[in-house]
């Protein structure tokens, strides 16, 4: 990837979110290992949407490695530090189908599917370089991660009722709000231009995800007779 011309004079800002960013990129990693191999028990190995979580794990891991570069120009040189890990899919009370679809709704037909409204219009504002690099590749990835909810939930809707998922919608769009517009700014900082090196004003990522929210996941989730 070409240097970027301006992030080393970045504010300690754009840093304190690249820095959460890499740790989002190791939660999704764990995750979706996990989501794959309790697929993988229901459905076996050879099944699509588990080669698509095997293949989620390692380009979220990919990610980390490039916000570990951006990261580096902050003068902290971060060690790549992933150890796969198992994760609780779900609420407790759920089986390990429900968990397994729960997990697929909240992490990549809302979560990813918002990244990748949020990541579009950070690759507009982008400058050249490292920074839009990053994010394009980081882009191209999270479409397809989205898509492993989605396809999840057209096999359960073929196969089972889903209306005991319509209580919990509420709850994952309020988690992956707040854990994408968590107030990681101070006041003045969120007035500053950061959009250069990948960073979206509170406003601006609270539009777009309100946006995508009513014209994409809404409609997406009303085709399985699922409402916001």
């Amino acid at each position: 990837m070409k240097a970027s011309s301006t992030l080393g004079a970045a504010p300690d800002s754009v840093f304190r979110i690249w820095r959460n960013r890499l740790r989002i990129e190791y939660e999704a990693a764990a995750l979706f290992a996990q989501l794959g191999k309790e697929l993988a028990q229901h459905y076996g190995k050879h099944d699509e949407v588990v080669r698509l979580c095997e293949g989620a794990e390692e380009e979220e891991l990919s990610h980390a490695k490039m916000c570990i570069e951006i990261i580096k120009y902050s003068g902290e040189a971060p060690a790549f530090n992933y150890t796969r890990k198992k994760i609780q899919l779900g609420p407790e009370n759920l089986t390990s189908e429900q968990k397994i679809l729960y997990t697929s709704l909240a992490l990549s037909c809302v979560t990813e599917t918002l990244s990748t409204a949020l990541l579009t219009e950070m690759q507009n504002a982008a400058e050249p370089g490292l920074i839009k690099d990053t994010v394009h590749q980081i882009l191209r990835d999270e479409v397809k991660h989205s898509r492993i909810g989605w396809a999840e939930l057209n096999r359960c809707h073929q196969n089972q009722n889903l209306t005991w998922v319509q209580p919990y919608i509420p709850l994952m769009l309020k988690e992956a709000l707040q854990a994408d517009i968590q107030p990681m700014l101070t006041r003045q900082e969120a007035k500053d231009d950061l959009s250069a090196w990948g960073i979206l004003s509170p406003l601006d990522a609270s539009l777009i995800m309100e946006n995508t929210i009513t014209q994409i996941i809404s409609p997406g989730l009303q085709r399985y007779g699922l409402k916001i």
